[in-house]
């Protein structure tokens, strides 16, 4: 069910990374980027 639940902003950040993300300036100075802590921190807590 969670899975269900967070699948739609999976989708949006996969999207962004995938689309937008190569097209703007790199600006995260973080590692991981603050694209993928979202994607990891959704997966681990929902």
């Amino acid at each position: 069910m969670k899975k269900i639940l967070i699948a739609p902003f999976v989708f949006l950040v996969r999207g962004y990374q995938l689309l937008i993300s190569p097209y703007l300036p790199s600006s995260c100075r973080y590692s991981p980027t603050c694209s993928q802590y979202t994607l990891e921190a959704l997966r681990k807590h929902g």
